[in-house]
């Protein structure tokens, strides 16, 4: 049988604790070669755009997909996992929550390695459903201090900051986007389509995470700006490659090579590092099915304990002999 589980039921089986965890050790094993990641692939018309990403975890027997397909007035997300002893599907998944926490999570695990020491005032450009899962990730991470928030538009900001506040943070919110960059740590979380990070407003030992941007005509940091690092950080390059607005902005304006550019793994791995508080630490995250799938296997499991979802039955199978 297969197990069901919708949009609101994910947030009962999930902290973000756990996601930072789970995270965590998924991105462990792809540095060790136990997981294995498919970059998303979209199909594109004039009405719509579908996209396909997929992962396995050797270790959990999990392998799995997310899909959504996005049109001009809403996007609809779906995570599929197997159990791979079995090669049954054992949960289908409403994934919108999922893919907010997930992210919030990888940028959470990125700030707890590439913050400089005592990093404590963080802040989020950008006040969408992206952002508020990119503070509490973070602010998991740092045990933050203090958040500023900035949004163009100031009444999106002020909501989201009184909405921070009921989790005890201490929240401002700012007028420009300068004011927003007078942070430890950067979370960048928008839909713009030209770049708005400039490296004059940078201070030294800063780490940034972009993550508004997964489309080859989006960026959100100038290439300066990508520039000024002596550490970028991606999740999965082959991706990277393809859809990074910013970084392949960047390496065009040659203010980045890909062969500097380190994965998310390396640096759990300590492969790569921030060597000093000086440095300015970026990572370019793009949402890979890696996570979803290690985040979808532990849904799965607390919500069969939990007596969550309903069961339906998939037939389809062929069976061998």
């Amino acid at each position: 049988m297969t197990l069901f589980i919708r949009e609101k039921e994910v947030d009962e089986l999930i902290t973000m604790d756990e996601a930072i965890k789970i995270i965590e050790e998924a991105t462990r094993y792809q540095g060790q070669g136990l997981a294995k990641i498919i970059p998303r692939n979209r199909i594109y018309s004039q009405n719509f755009v579908f996209n396909v990403m997929s992962a396995s975890i050797e270790p959990w027997n999990v392998v799995g997909l997310k899909t959504y397909l996005s049109t001009k007035k809403v996007t609809s997300f779906v995570i599929i996992i197997f159990d791979t002893n079995f090669t049954e599907p054992i949960a289908i998944i409403e994934a919108d929550r999922l893919g907010q926490i997930r992210t919030g999570a990888a940028s959470g695990l990125a700030t707890k390695y590439l913050a400089k020491k005592n990093a404590r005032i963080i802040s989020v450009i950008g006040a969408g459903r992206q952002a508020r899962t990119q503070v509490i990730g973070i602010a998991e991470a740092l045990k933050a201090e203090k958040i500023l928030v900035y949004s163009r538009t100031y009444s999106k900001a002020v909501i989201m900051a009184e909405e921070l506040k009921k989790y005890n943070y201490n929240v401002e919110v700012v007028e420009n986007y300068m004011k927003a960059c007078d942070a430890d740590v950067i979370s960048t979380a928008t839909n713009s389509k030209e770049p708005f990070l400039r490296p004059e407003w940078i201070k030294t030992g800063t780490h940034i995470n972009l993550i508004g941007s997964n489309v080859i005509s989006k960026a959100e940091a100038f290439p300066e700006t990508i520039g000024m690092a002596s550490l970028v950080v991606t999740d999965l390059k082959e991706q990277a490659m393809i859809e990074s607005g910013d970084l392949i902005r960047a390496v065009e304006k040659g203010f980045l090579k890909w062969d500097s550019v380190r994965e998310l793994w390396e640096v759990v791995l300590g492969n790569a590092k921030r060597v000093n508080d000086d440095e300015i630490t970026i990572f370019k995250s793009h949402g890979i099915a890696l996570w979803d799938v290690a985040i979808a296997k532990k849904v799965y499991e607390k919500a069969i304990k939990r007596n969550i979802g309903f069961e339906i039955e998939l037939k389809g199978q062929w069976n061998i002999g």
